[in-house]
């Protein structure tokens, strides 16, 4: 509720960026406490591979063409890294997504579908698999179609 009501429906959506620039300066705010300040700078420090030209920053911080209230978003992943680490960002950044849009078109009354083509893809690494159990987990209680495409059933069967 709090991001609805800061950024309403017509503006961007916040970058990462943005985030650090707040964590730096709560780490020169004079009114916090020694162990708040150096909270915050690591995490602004942690985070500076993330944004700006940093390693990550082309997934993380970079302005999106994704138009929050649309009903039918495609996240094509083919071009990811074979990374462990940047998949897992990927599938953590698709995830929320998929999950945020999900509770909101059960609260609006609405059905919503997941498709997932190259299943195989997906559950061949770890936070890729992790996403398939807590979606299958959680879609009867968000009233979620889930639909897995593959070519090898196999693979499905297998995970």
């Amino acid at each position: 509720m709090l991001f609805r009501s800061t950024f309403p429906d017509e503006s961007p959506f916040p970058l990462l960026r943005d985030f650090r620039q707040a964590l730096q300066k709560m780490g020169k705010d004079e009114d916090r406490s020694a162990e708040a300040k150096n909270i915050a700078i690591r995490f602004s420090e942690i985070l500076a591979q993330f944004v700006g030209t940093g390693t990550y920053a082309n997934l993380s911080d970079r302005p999106t063409n994704i138009k929050r209230n649309n009903s039918f978003v495609v996240f094509d992943t083919t071009l990811s890294s074979k990374k462990e680490k940047v998949k897992a960002i990927i599938m953590y950044t698709v995830s929320t997504y998929c999950f945020n849009r999900a509770r909101k078109c059960q609260i609006e009354g609405k059905f919503p579908m997941i498709v997932i083509d190259e299943f195989w893809d997906l559950i061949s690494f770890k936070s890729g698999s992790d996403f398939v159990e807590i979606l299958n987990r959680t879609a009867r209680h968000l009233a979620l179609c889930t639909i897995w495409a593959t070519q090898r059933i196999a693979d499905g069967v297998k995970s």
